[in-house]
This record gives structure tokens, sequence and C-alpha cells, in this order.
């Protein structure tokens, strides 16, 4: 079977359910409105240039109703890596109150995958018209708050290539933007020499041991590590993590989520993330010093 390969963050076999991030409050819900701004982003992968997903609605469950919000329309998510976002909606004025699950529905039809030969090939993603994308992360809109959350659309995870085209089992992590940031840098040139694909992982808390993608204890996200033709650095962008410590890895090879690749890291350093996703940036360069 080959499969794209995964560079990305944590692990679930079905249809997203994690979360990465809570909701707002539930001491100041009640009766009034919110407004509600929802994105997009994803994780990279190595090998391809393009996955067009067309949403056609998010449905949000409040109570006794169901919301159903009309997208219907086409996202490239591997142009959605970093801090780079896409918006679902801006705000929209909801119902406060206690939310417990979101669903996205996806036009199989009108999405597909393009590789780095340039191949197009169509995708289809199990139970997506029966329950669509379902994010189980239970959250609260407080009367006229106005947060914004990221819908971390891991599609790196499990995308494998069957007889019908590839098959994608996208895992779903929800964020809140108000406790979020992003981590960026440069890589000395030194510690690349001998790497065919370098990658950052960041791994939640200090001093944290690396672990494969197919281990429990895997990586939060994961940045591929490019070079900048307008000043000649290796740059690198961790976005969307929520407040607190991480340990950065740098690694020479695509890490295969279901298998035991014998990755080991050629560097590490540390970085800690203090603010919202509008100012939360925290630069964490890799130098030679951090040669493991």
């Amino acid at each position: 079977m080959n499969k794209i390969s995964a560079l990305a963050i944590a692990v679930t076999t079905g249809l997203g359910l994690v979360a990465c991030g809570g909701g707002g409050d539930s001491s100041s819900s009640g009766s009034g409105n919110a407004s509600l701004s929802m994105k997009l982003t994803d994780a990279p992968v190595s090998n391809a240039t393009s996955l067009e997903l067309f949403v056609e609605k998010l449905e949000l469950k409040n109570g006794s109703q169901t919301l159903s919000y009309t997208i219907n329309k086409s996202f490239d998510l591997l142009q959605l890596q970093g801090s780079n976002s896409a918006d679902l909606f801006a705000d929209e004025e909801v119902p406060a109150g206690d939310y417990e699950w979101m669903r996205l529905y996806i036009d199989t039809d009108q999405s597909s995958l393009t590789t780095n030969d340039g191949g197009v090939h169509d995708i289809t993603i199990p139970s997506n018209s029966n329950t669509g994308l379902k994010v189980n992360t239970p959250f609260t809109l407080p009367v006229n708050s106005s947060p914004t959350f990221i819908i971390d659309f891991d599609v790196s995870r499990l995308l494998t290539l069957s007889a019908n085209g590839y098959k994608l089992r996208p895992t779903l992590c929800l964020i809140d933007g108000d406790e979020a940031g992003h981590i960026t840098g440069t890589v000395a040139s030194s510690l690349l020499e001998s790497c065919e694909v370098p990658v950052v992982y960041a791994f939640s808390g200090a001093n944290t041991a690396f672990a494969e993608l197919d281990s429990d204890v895997g990586p939060e996200t994961s940045a591929l590590v490019k070079l900048d033709e307008a000043t000649g650095d290796y740059t690198y962008t961790l976005g969307f993590l929520l407040n607190g410590d991480y340990q950065l890895y740098l690694v020479c090879d695509a890490d295969d989520p279901e298998a035991d690749d014998d990755i080991e890291p050629v560097a590490s350093t540390t970085a800690t993330i203090n603010g919202a996703v509008d100012n939360g940036l925290e630069v964490a360069n890799i130098v030679v010093d951090d040669a493991l």
C-alpha cells in the first residue's frame, strides 16, 4: 500500500475525534448571542502539492438544536500550513451557550489530491456522506463573546492509496485561538547537509523525549524546513499550538505513522508560547550547538 508521507500530529484511526483546545467559561453562558469565527489549517505532507477539499456546510450542536451554515467553497489544505489559515466564516452571530460537537461535510466529487508527479487523484472519505467529519469537542460561547476557533485538518495522518483512489481519514483538532500561538525560526544549514526531508516536530512540555508518530506520545504538530530564496535561510513555522512549553526536534526523514522507522533526531531546542493567535509568535532558531 502506498502512502502519502505523514508529517503531522495526534493519533486517531477514525474520522477526527480529538480536541486540541477548549472553549470559553461556562459560567458566562446564558440567553443571548455570540459572534463566532471559524478557520481551517493543516499540517504538511512531503510528496503532495495540493489537496482541494470542497466544504459544503458546517453544523453546530447547541442543546436540542443543530445549526447549519452553508460554506460551498474549495480549500487547498496544503496551502494552509504553519500559521496560515482560511476562513470558513467570520463574525457569525450564533446563540450563546454550550455546544456538544461540530461537523464538516465535504463534497468529494469536487475534491482531489495532486501528487508531486503531477497526478490528480480522486479521494474518498468513509462515512462523510452520512455523518460528516465530526469534532467531538464540547465548548461554551459566553454572551457577547467573539471567539475564533481553528479546525486543524490533519489530512496527512491517514491518507492511503487504494484501488479506487486515495482514501482520506483525517484527524480534526479544535483549537481556541485565544489560547494558541505559533513558533517560527531558522535552522543552521550545516545541520541539514545529510537531510533528505528535514522536518521540525513539536512535543508538548519542555524536555519531552522524542517519539515517532506511531507512538502514543507523538508530536503535537510538525513543519517542513524550507529554503527562503530571498534570505538564503532555512526556515520553519509551527502553527496554532496551545500556550505552553514545547520541545522541538529536527529530523532528516519523513516519518511513517504506521511503521517503526527508527528515526533519530539530529538537533533539539525548547520554546514557549504565551499569547493569542494574533500576537503569540515565538522565535526559536535551531543552531549548531543544538545538535544531538
